[in-house]
């Protein structure tokens, strides 16, 4: 269990990352190293959920599924997958907005993995 909780803290700071880019989070004065995970989850949970969102959050995913062997190397495929579902669940996803999460997602990863889109 504790491995899918890495996961999922990944996936959320990439998604704040991400959210911070694309400015649908405001901007901290600190650090984002010094960024808390309840801070980040609550900054996520208090943005807006519209279809922009949805699709970072679908990079987010595929940036760390991406990443899986090569950063943390998760030695098993059902973490990477709890981790994921923990994650899904914390963003709400809504089926109306489940096309632009898995396009994203699928679009990313294909990109990182195979290196071509």
């Amino acid at each position: 269990m504790e491995n899918s909780v890495l996961f999922f803290d990944d996936a959320c700071r990439e998604t704040y990352r991400l959210l911070k880019e694309e400015g649908l989070i405001k901007k901290e004065n600190k650090e984002e190293k010094y960024i808390t995970i309840e801070e980040i989850c609550k900054a996520i949970k208090d943005c807006r959920h519209n279809t922009e969102f949805y699709f970072q959050c679908g990079v987010a995913a595929a940036n760390i599924a991406a990443n899986i062997n090569t950063v943390r190397n998760y030695s098993d495929l059902s973490i990477a997958i709890d981790g994921y579902n923990m994650y899904k669940d914390f963003i709400c996803l809504e089926n109306n907005y489940w096309f632009y999460f898995t396009i994203a997602l699928a679009k990313t990863f294909v990109k990182k993995v195979l290196g071509f889109i």
